[in-house]
Parts: C-alpha cells; sequence; structure tokens
C-alpha cells in the first residue's frame, strides 16, 4: 500500500508540474533554476538522513549534465507551447536518434 501511494503522489506532481509551469510569469530558465534548487535540497537531506556518501566521477557529471539539458529544454518546451507537446516531443526524440542510427 505504501508503494501505491507513493506511485500516485509523484503522478500529482508530474501532472501539476506542466500547469505550474505555464501558470508561473518568470523565464524558463528562472524555473529550472528554482526546481534544480529544490531538487538538490531534498537528494541532499536523503543522503543526510541515510547517511549515505556522495561520489563524483565522469559518470555522474555526464549524467547531471545531461538531466540538467533534459529539465531545461522540457521546461522551454512548456513555457512555448503545452505541456502534452513538450511531453509528445521528449518521448520522440529516443525514436528520432534510434534512426539516426539505423536501429529503426
Amino acid at each position: 500500500m505504501k508503494g501505491t501511494i507513493y506511485v500516485l503522489l509523484s503522478a500529482v506532481c508530474f501532472s501539476t508540474g506542466g500547469v505550474l509551469i505555464k501558470s508561473i510569469p518568470w523565464s524558463s530558465i528562472t524555473i529550472q533554476g528554482i526546481r534544480s534548487i529544490f531538487s538538490f535540497m531534498l537528494i541532499a537531506s536523503y543522503m543526510v538522513i541515510t547517511k549515505r556518501k556522495f561520489v563524483w566521477n565522469k559518470t555522474v557529471l555526464f549524467g547531471a549534465v545531461c538531466n540538467t539539458a533534459m529539465a531545461l529544454t522540457f521546461v522551454s518546451a512548456t513555457k512555448m507551447t503545452t505541456a502534452a507537446k513538450a511531453i509528445v516531443l521528449q518521448f520522440t526524440e529516443d525514436a528520432k536518434d534510434s534512426a539516426d542510427v539505423g536501429i529503426i
């Protein structure tokens, strides 16, 4: 039951994200900066509570850069168009990349 509640809370957060991004009159970079600060505080709190050690390496840095680029482009696309169109663009990019390298 606990997992179901977490999934429900996650769905509520993801579904309200597009509406909140559209309703805030700030630039996409400002919105993403605030989202990143909140995410950092949440993850840092979790790591302190569970006494986990953070490890820096090339893989972590590459993942952080890619996640930042993805999140910023998602927020920018949501500001420019509807959240639904931004999500479709986000999910169809994988198919386009696969077609570019000849997988599809």
